[in-house]
């Protein structure tokens, strides 16, 4: 068995990054826009966008940077499901499930 131990092992792999040109627009069609940029699956009751706008990004964004800016001042959040799949979901859910855990 060879184990290699250097800091290039150990290093985790950088963010991937996305070229994203989202204007600003209803969040349902911002984050239709953001799915079909990013190629990430993105899960939501479509009543949790009813009525909200979102600012639109422009650039080089990772999936974390770019969903932050596209959901700012909507009360939602997200949680990465899995590298392909983010949930879009409202802000104190995740509060409330690590209220559960313990």
């Amino acid at each position: 068995m060879l184990a290699i131990d250097s800091p290039a092992a150990e290093r985790q792999p950088e963010p991937r990054m996305f070229e994203l040109r989202i204007t600003a627009q209803p969040l349902d069609e911002a984050l239709k826009e953001f799915s079909r940029q990013s190629g990430m699956q993105v899960i939501y009751f479509s009543s949790l966008t009813d009525r909200l706008q979102s600012p639109g990004v422009n650039g080089k964004y990772t999936v974390n940077a770019a969903l932050y800016a596209l959901l700012a001042g909507s009360r939602l959040s997200f949680r990465v499901i899995n590298a392909r799949t983010v949930e879009i979901r409202k802000e104190d859910e995740g509060a409330k499930e690590e209220r559960n855990v313990h």
